[in-house]
């Protein structure tokens, strides 16, 4: 009989301490690891934005990054200035994109805004290039 209690107690006690350790890993671990888990992914995108060179080698611009932690979702941009028009500015950078694993999605051509945009993608990444060309007709 007393060796039914002594049991119960440990398997009691042994829940509880499951429980704890639960708790404790979600309040103090998990923020940290997400944390952790934001940043590493934010170095690899950066790091293939910096893989993707302007043409003629310019000097690419600064990366920008915008994090919303509570969706885990990160965004990154950066403005290249290049002497090129849309047309040859599309293949040169759909070019650049193919060649670091991503894939053409298409584009969208805004003829008020004298903008083209085309849209890539790839197994982790979207991405859109945005070209403003104030000399010509992007409709060609």
């Amino acid at each position: 009989m007393d060796f039914d209690r002594k049991e119960q107690r440990i398997a009691i006690l042994s829940i509880v301490g499951v429980f704890l350790l639960v708790t404790a890993f979600w309040i103090l671990i998990r923020p940290g690891f997400s944390k952790y888990l934001m940043h590493r992914s934010e170095m690899k995108l950066k790091e293939k934005l910096q893989d993707i060179r302007p043409p003629g080698g310019d000097k690419p611009g600064d990366i920008q990054i915008t994090r919303v932690p509570k969706f885990g979702f990160i965004s990154a941009s950066r403005l290249d200035g290049a002497n090129l028009d849309c047309i040859s500015g599309e293949t040169y950078y759909r070019n650049e994109f193919t060649n670091a694993g991503f894939r053409y999605d298409g584009e969208k051509v805004d003829p008020k805004q004298h903008t083209k945009t085309l849209s890539l993608s790839g197994d982790a990444y979207g991405a859109s290039v945005l070209c403003w060309d104030l000399q010509s007709d992007l409709r060609k």
